[in-house]
């Protein structure tokens, strides 16, 4: 896609930053999602090693003698913790007990498992410190799932202010710089009080506009003719060379084109495009004469959308010309005075 005009540039500016905007909170937010997953992985897989450490040193204890009474009893009582899955308790030749969660009821170890986990290791010792057998921890991960569903919920929270905040500046810098078109509401509003403001595009008319007659309509002032009193080109060089020139044709403009804005909404609610077409022409040499290159610009850009060859439509390209010759209207009051 190609940018010919300086509003297309400067809106095609402004969308990659957006973008690039929120591109990197994006980054951000999931390098931050990957962090604490990680985290919390190691500190799962630490609290099972120190589970499985507190249960070896209570088996580990002087003067107690692990049998499968003795390992069922620890095990029972270690499982009313709902955190853990599985608890398994092995002597050097055999298991003594061992216990897993299946729902809400416990069930003898028959290492099956149903839920993905971490394991906890720790060794036993008997009265002389030998080894004595192992405790074997394991806790689900979905615990780590839980948590992240929190985390992951923070983090789209934020990264949908940062869009928001993102967006809010992206059409303040359109608004400022006057490319943000809100034709469509402006519809809207004008189909529910005066009805349709659609316009069919209908090419004869911007042809009638921009033919021999609306070019000689145009070009009639710059040739150097003679005729009924007025001779061009003494008139272009009062304009060049009198300081009051320039004061002159903004007068003259000023005074022409005032109620234009609302001439111009009248036409295309009309759906006369040859009018408004002859008007965006007219209005663009005024434009040039001034100095207004801003406004010519956009006069350009709605008799071209009138043909259907313009980057916006019809409704959205009148808008924007609109509010430009208000603009210098305005500007003109204020350097005129009156």
């Amino acid at each position: 896609m190609q940018f010919k005009t300086a509003a297309g540039r400067r809106l095609a500016g402004a969308l990659l930053v957006w973008l690039a905007a929120v591109g990197i909170a994006c980054a951000m937010g999931l390098a931050c999602e990957r962090l604490v997953r990680n985290a919390l992985d190691q500190e799962l897989a630490a609290e099972a090693a120190r589970s499985a450490a507190g249960i070896g040193a209570v088996a580990s204890m002087p003067g107690w003698t692990m049998d499968e009474t003795l390992a069922r009893s620890l095990v029972m009582r270690v499982m009313e913790d709902r955190r853990l899955y599985a608890v398994v308790i092995r002597a050097e030749d055999r298991m003594l007990e061992g216990q897993r969660r299946k729902g809400r009821t416990l069930v003898p170890w028959d290492n099956e498992m149903t839920e993905e986990t971490v394991q906890g290791m720790s060794i036993m010792r008997d009265a002389e410190g030998g080894d004595a057998g192992t405790v074997e921890v394991y806790l689900p991960t979905r615990l780590v799932a839980v948590q992240m569903a929190e985390v992951r919920q923070a983090v789209y929270a934020g990264l949908a202010l940062w869009v928001v905040f993102a967006t809010a500046v992206l059409l303040l810098f359109l608004w400022y710089t006057g490319d943000l078109c809100l034709a469509r509401l402006v519809r809207k509003a004008s189909e529910v009080q005066t009805g349709d403001w659609s316009l069919p595009p209908r090419s004869s008319d911007l042809q009638e506009a921009q033919g021999a007659e609306g070019r000689t309509a145009l070009d009639a002032c710059s040739r150097d003719t003679y005729h009924d009193g007025i001779k061009s080109s003494d008139g272009r060089r009062f304009v060049a060379d009198s300081p009051d020139g320039w004061t002159a044709v903004a007068e003259g403009f000023r005074r022409a084109w005032r109620d234009a804005p609302d001439r111009l909404a009248v036409l295309f609610r009309q759906n006369d495009a040859g009018s408004v077409a002859k008007e965006a022409l007219a209005l663009r040499a005024a434009a040039l004469s001034l100095g207004a290159h801003r406004l010519a610009e956009q006069s350009m850009l709605l008799a071209r959308a009138l043909a259907g060859a313009g980057e916006t439509t019809p409704a959205c390209a009148l808008q924007d010309c609109r509010r430009e010759l208000e603009r210098v209207l305005a500007v003109l009051d204020e350097r005129l005075g009156g």
